[in-house]
């Protein structure tokens, strides 16, 4: 098992947006305005019935090179 250690960038990722003004102004649209907000937890629940014993499974198909 190989585990790797990620990265947490603070950067706002916009080499797409070309316009420099917009650029800046989405900058700081997002710097202003966004914060994240912790999850809530609801008193939904779900219960799976099944009709009987039979576990269910399907085994891993391979897709050919021209599917991918």
């Amino acid at each position: 098992m190989q585990v790797y250690e990620a990265e947490i960038e603070d950067e706002i990722e916009a080499q797409h947006v070309t316009n420099q003004g917009i650029r800046r102004e989405l900058f700081e649209f997002i710097s202003n305005n966004y914060g994240p907000k912790k999850t809530e937890t609801t008193n939904v629940s779900m219960k799976i019935i099944l009709k009987d014993d039979i576990p269910v499974y399907q085994s891993a198909r391979r897709i050919a090179f021209s599917e991918n």
